[in-house]
């Protein structure tokens, strides 16, 4: 799977987010991506498979609920 999938994965799994991605940028392995939005946060996404994914915030806390 290529960056470009992983990018369109996000993008299905989270369309909300879709009009907020001012860039993106390949991550360290094939399966991630380094997502910049439009209000500074940035995310890491890794996808495995459509059960199996991480979102995390790189520059940020993660608030656990």
């Amino acid at each position: 799977m290529g960056y470009h999938d992983v990018l369109a994965k996000f993008l299905g799994m989270f369309p909300n987010f879709m009009e907020q991605v001012k860039s993106w940028t390949p991550g360290q392995k094939s399966n991630n991506i380094k997502i910049g939005l439009t209000d500074g946060r940035k995310l890491l996404f890794t996808y495995y498979n459509d059960k199996e994914w991480e979102l995390t915030a790189v520059n940020g806390k993660v608030r656990r609920v």
